[in-house]
């Protein structure tokens, strides 16, 4: 039985196994297993039922994406922003 999570097949973006910058561009560079192990991304397919659904609450949590100043976007107010 093979256990990969849909992030492993896919190359999901976002994901929760990406909390900063370099760790999403590594993400980025490697191959999904979809171009390199075909076969076992179609065993993977087929046990699916229903929908794939990824909620991330970690995607990039370690990063600051604070507008920079003097930026337009720094000067809206933060309320509508959350």
């Amino acid at each position: 039985m093979l256990l990969y999570e849909p992030s492993q097949v896919f190359s999901c973006i976002p994901a929760d196994e990406m909390q900063t910058l370099r760790q999403l561009r590594e993400h980025q560079n490697r191959p999904s297993m979809a171009t390199t192990k075909p076969e076992d991304a179609l065993v993977y397919l087929q046990k699916v039922k229903g929908h794939l659904v990824l909620l991330p609450l970690l995607f990039l949590a370690g990063e600051d994406l604070t507008p920079a100043a003097g930026t337009r976007e720094a000067l809206v107010p933060k309320v509508l922003w959350t």
